[in-house]
């Protein structure tokens, strides 16, 4: 004799059969004999937490712009549960760190979102990627959840300027080098990326038009040559500005100073100029008389050689000059 019990002969799955709805019918007709009677007959489908939490993609990158400002949401990727009730999404966790916060909302369906929240300003300088993990929880029991990676790309801004290695640069030249002489490299780094980071050089706008035409400076290196010949008797130091600037969009520049200094050698004769003469020496004149006065001058920078006066040697027509004071 039949017992009437009904036998589930397969798995059932409620997700399979009613996918998300809140209530899973399954309804059928049963026929008993004798008497013959037809009734119908619902099954319902308690759902379980079978289903973990999922993320479509095990790794999400977000690009932010540096310069976002503290407040700013970024919507984040949603998790999938297909379980209902409590079984399904009740939250989402944000691994800890120092510059985002996790705002959760919950739909008037029940359902729940998240978005990250700029706590502190990021600095591409100081951190270029954060990696964070977002996880997605639900409330069944045992509870399941699942993980995705964000990846936060921090967008470069324009907020550093170029800076030079050296706030001085201090040279020495002779002034005998020939013109195309290399006077000195000149470096500055910009912790910027891209085109935040390259960098032009320039005189500074203060800088004269005449020591333009004795150095060259170059946009691209740097490198300062020189252009015309130096004359340590015309100028002894060559004192000007150079500026860096980077090609961003709101450029920002640097400055050094670059002190040049004119080394002298021994290219110019002495000149000798007479100051008083007798143009004759009487035969009887004594030891001691004064014929004329002498002076040496020499626009060399080292010692120079000067003769203060010419003295006849005794009463005869011939004379000489005594030795000479170096002085410096």
């Amino acid at each position: 004799m039949s017992s009437g019990a009904l036998i589930i002969t397969d798995r059932i799955d409620r997700e399979e059969l009613c996918g998300q709805s809140s209530v899973c019918r399954l309804q059928t007709e049963l026929v008993i004999d004798d008497p013959l009677e037809m009734h119908r007959l619902e099954v319902v489908v308690i759902d379980v937490n079978d289903n973990a939490p999922e993320f479509l993609e095990n790794e999400n990158v977000l690009n932010i712009p540096e310069f976002a400002a503290t407040g700013t949401r970024f919507p984040i990727p949603k998790a999938l549960d297909v379980d209902i009730g409590k079984n399904t999404i009740q939250g989402y966790i944000l691994s800890p760190n120092s510059n985002f916060d996790l705002k959760t909302t919950t739909h008037p369906d029940g359902r729940k979102s998240a978005e990250l929240v700029l706590a502190q300003a990021l600095d591409r300088e100081v951190r270029p990627v954060h990696e964070l993990v977002l996880t997605a929880f639900d409330g069944g029991d045992p509870k399941r959840s699942g993980s995705t990676q964000i990846t936060i790309k921090v967008i470069d801004a324009n907020d550093n300027g170029p800076t030079f290695n050296q706030s001085v640069y201090h040279v020495k030249l002779l002034e005998n080098v020939p013109i195309g002489t290399t006077v000195a490299t000149l470096t500055a780094r910009d912790v910027d990326e891209g085109r935040n980071a390259e960098v032009s050089y320039s005189f500074n706008k203060g800088v004269s038009t005449s020591i333009q035409q004795v150095f060259h400076m170059e946009e691209t290196t740097g490198v300062i040559t020189l252009t015309a010949g130096v004359d340590f008797e015309g100028t002894t130091v060559y004192h000007f500005s150079v500026e860096a600037r980077d090609k961003g969009h709101t450029p920002m520049a640097g400055l050094c100073d670059v002190v040049v200094q004119i080394m002298d050698i021994n290219d110019n004769p002495p000149v000798i100029a007479v100051s008083s003469w007798s143009a004759s020496v009487p035969e009887d004149a004594i030891p001691g008389t004064v014929i004329a006065l002498l002076t040496v001058s020499d626009r060399f920078s080292g010692p120079m050689e000067r003769c203060c006066a010419v003295y006849p040697q005794h009463s005869h027509s011939s004379y000489t000059t005594p030795s000479t004071t170096t002085t410096p």
